[in-house]
Parts: C-alpha cells; structure tokens; sequence
C-alpha cells in the first residue's frame, strides 16, 4: 500500500515543480551518479572492489 501512495504523492509533486528545478536535481543526480560509477571503476581498477 505504501508504494502506491507514495507514488502518488512524487507524481504529484513532479507535476507542481518548477521545470528549471527539475533539471537542477535531474543534473544533480547526473553528477552523483557519474561520481559513484568513477569510484567503482577505480576501486576495481586498484582491485578493492567488493
């Protein structure tokens, strides 16, 4: 049940946000996501990976 509201309540809120906020958290999450996939890389690299 909590899925579907939940859900719910971030469709709701994509809807209200200001388009130029969106894209601020969208590149945001762009970074962080390319940040994280570098470190992994390297730590594979220096074979510390997991």
């Amino acid at each position: 049940m909590f899925p579907a509201f939940a859900g719910t309540e971030i469709a709701a809120t994509l809807r209200e946000a200001d388009p130029g906020e969106l894209r601020g958290a969208a590149d945001f999450l762009a970074r962080i996501t390319a940040a994280a996939t570098e470190a992994d890389a390297r730590l594979a690299r220096e074979g510390r990976a997991r």
